[in-house]
């Protein structure tokens, strides 16, 4: 474990990443140090590190290295935790490469602690689920929702409220799962969903290949949080049938 900042990477990285990489392990080290760091500024701190491997595909081994070495023998008890909080939630937004992904699953298996340890092999057998099906680009769009951070503290897992209807909302803010393929008149292969959530006026549909809580995420988030460019489907009038084509 690491006590002093970092100089260079802890991973083989290209040159033009070095100085984000020894930035973020200055974050990692406020994230888990810092006293006055909690509730919503821990979220959205922690959101911020997620972010930074969301965006740059390249520093996500970094990142969940540099959080293992933290977390390797840290006799603090509550910076142990902070780290392995952070390391849980990371891994709800990305893989690690295939390369690591074994020798984290392995670290994580043997040296987890306080509940930690079965959180981290369930995120991280999921994300390496996801790279598989998905290529090792896949990941979400978005970090983890206020819901996801809570859930992950307290080792436990999310319950989401899905109203399922036809043509009415059962409260402001709500998520609708609905058939839409069998209304474009096919006979076979119709099974299929969408998903749309309403906040106020505006509507926010998936195109089909989001994860569901990249729309809680948007809407969470600061204005000014330097977010990837989102594919959702905004309007004011709510959802309507797909023309061009069925919607999955």
């Amino acid at each position: 474990m690491l006590t002093v900042p970092l100089r260079t990477p802890l991973t083989q990285l290209p040159a033009e990443h070095h100085a984000e990489a020894v930035s973020i392990f200055k974050l990692i080290l406020r994230f888990m140090g810092d006293p006055h760091l909690h509730g919503a500024q821990e979220n959205i701190f922690g959101n911020y590190i997620v972010q930074k491997g969301l965006t740059v595909p390249e520093l996500r081994d970094e990142i969940l290295a540099q959080l293992a070495n933290q977390v390797w023998h840290n006799h603090n008890a509550h910076n142990a935790e902070r780290g392995w909080l952070l390391l849980a939630s990371c891994l709800s937004g990305f893989a690690p490469s295939p390369r690591f992904n074994k020798y984290l699953l392995k670290f994580v298996s043997d040296y987890g602690r306080n509940g930690f340890q079965a959180v981290c092999q369930h995120r991280l057998m999921q994300a390496m689920g996801r790279a598989q099906q998905q290529g090792l680009g896949a990941a979400r769009t978005l970090p983890p929702t206020q819901l996801e951070w809570t859930a992950t503290y307290e080792k436990a897992s999310m319950v989401l409220d899905v109203g399922c209807f036809n043509g009415k909302l059962p409260s402001p803010t709500s998520i609708r799962a609905m058939g839409v393929i069998k209304a474009q008149g096919l006979a076979d292969g119709w099974r299929g969903w969408t998903v749309a959530m309403k906040n106020g006026v505006q509507w926010a549909e998936l195109a089909g290949h989001d994860y569901v809580l990249d729309l809680v995420s948007d809407l969470e988030l600061l204005k000014d949080f330097p977010r990837q460019k989102s594919y959702f489907i905004v309007g004011t009038e709510g959802p309507v049938p797909s023309r061009g084509g069925p919607k999955v």
